[in-house]
């Protein structure tokens, strides 16, 4: 094959054409949201026993080393141990967004990998969301043909096809050529890596960490001329046929995955599946006015993917409760809400809660798609019978049941992720400028604690 005919060639040249003037505005503003949701997202996910191991892990044990303090680059020995532990931190919670176009969440393999080079000379906010951008389309485009069958191959596709997006992200922020960027997605093919049976444990988000770092490490191997077979991931040996199957969709380097697919910012920090559910829950407490003890069963059915996912019908912990069906519906009855403080160890033990999660089950909906996100919830009670369904359009043409987080609720978010680390007035401070990135000098004001006072 003509070196200038294959898909790593021609997305490379894709990717390094980019310039901040061209890409589309919803690109944009989806970026700025984004990053915006993910570094609060951060803040928290650092506070957690999974956050302090992996900074415990790469030499940061001083407790003194909180919040945006705890991104910065400097109080790492490298910008990968950076990008491990932020990766790592962020996906924490399973409070960080989601794509359709990848299966997975896409910020939590991006921002690490720009936090982790926030102190590039001469970078600033345009630079930060145009190699966001490029990331985020890597990833997506490379997922495109296989994401599907990845997925019910039991691949963690955040980390699988997010290295991809990491690597790109660094790159393009390092000025890379198309020749260094081509290489840098063909380095990366060699390192991608992640099991969904760990989901409810502690590697889930460890895995996702690696992935950012292994992506910020394929790109600094490019730059530094290692080379990799220029048809590692289309090639008959290569990513897709190797991590793939049945191919689901040709590729397609030219499309605006971003605009299309777009980005889904959660409302409850617990697993994508659990979304629609809980809005169809909450919904119905607030409509009929439902109290925990008036419930005799509730019957939710849902997609196949989603009975895969959700895999402790009885958790023991906070995290395998946030990919739990029956706690998580039994959490939003019982107290009209699923906040952070849902997920502590010992809330998920409160006999009240394992009482209703026990009259809480489960159904496949043969007639759903594999990958549906769509929820129906049935509450029974001793006055009558109340149901609710949620059909979730993102990811769809026309559609975006992620507007429901619009700016307000993004707003509350980041103030509750990061109330234990800085003042209000301070996490403001940052969120403004978060949520207006592209006017920003530096990028670096997210990992200097002298910007939150």
């Amino acid at each position: 094959m003509d070196r200038s005919d294959h898909f790593e060639r021609a997305l490379a040249n894709r990717l390094a054409r980019l310039e901040y003037d061209e890409l589309p505005e919803a690109a944009v503003r989806a970026a700025e949201r984004s990053i915006t949701d993910t570094v609060g997202v951060a803040v928290a996910g650092l506070e957690t026993e999974v956050g302090e191991r992996a900074r415990t892990f790469v030499g940061v044990e001083d407790d003194s080393v909180r919040g945006f303090d705890g991104l910065a680059p400097g109080t790492y020995d490298s910008p990968f141990d950076a990008a491990l532990a932020i990766g790592a931190a962020i996906h924490a919670l399973d409070y960080d967004d989601t794509t359709h176009a990848i299966r997975g969440h896409p910020s939590a393999t991006l921002v690490p990998a720009l936090c982790a080079l926030s102190d590039t000379p001469g970078v600033d906010g345009e630079d930060v969301l145009t190699a966001y951008v490029a990331g985020f389309e890597a990833a997506a485009a490379i997922a495109r043909p296989i994401v599907t069958d990845h997925y019910k191959r039991g691949w963690h596709a955040t980390a699988t096809f997010g290295v991809f997006g990491s690597a790109v992200a660094a790159a393009v922020l390092r000025g890379a050529t198309a020749d260094e960027l081509e290489t840098t997605l063909t380095v990366a093919a060699s390192t991608a890596a992640g099991v969904k049976e760990n989901f409810g444990s502690m590697m889930k988000p460890i895995q996702v960490g690696l992935a950012a770092r292994s992506g910020l490490t394929a790109a600094e191997l490019a730059l530094v001329g290692v080379t990799a077979d220029s048809t590692a991931i289309s090639g008959e040996q290569g990513f897709w046929a190797l991590y793939g199957g049945e191919v689901e969709h040709d590729p397609a380097v030219d499309r605006w995955h971003l605009v299309e697919d777009r980005i889904y910012l959660k409302k409850y920090p617990c697993c994508r599946a659990t979304q629609t559910s809980l809005d169809a829950t909450l919904a119905l407490v607030d409509e009929y006015d439902l109290e925990p003890d008036d419930v005799r069963s509730v019957d939710v059915f849902g997609s196949k993917n989603a009975a895969q996912i959700l895999k402790h019908p009885n958790p023991q912990t906070g995290l395998e409760a946030k990919f739990s069906l029956p706690y998580t519906v039994a959490h939003a009855l019982a107290d009209g809400d699923v906040g952070l403080s849902a997920f502590d160890d010992e809330r998920v033990g409160d006999p009240a809660l394992e009482t209703l999660r026990e009259r809480v089950t489960f159904h496949v909906d043969p007639d759903l798609p594999y990958n549906s996100q769509d929820a129906t919830v049935r509450i029974r009670t001793d006055d009558g019978e109340f149901e609710r369904t949620v059909t979730d359009s993102y990811g769809r043409s026309g559609g975006g049941h992620d507007l429901a987080v619009d700016d307000d609720r993004l707003r509350a978010k980041f103030l509750e992720c990061t109330r234990s680390v800085v003042d209000e007035a301070a996490a403001l401070a940052v969120f403004d400028r978060l949520e207006d990135l592209r006017t920003v000098d530096s990028f670096g004001f997210v990992v200097d604690r002298r910007s939150m006072r």
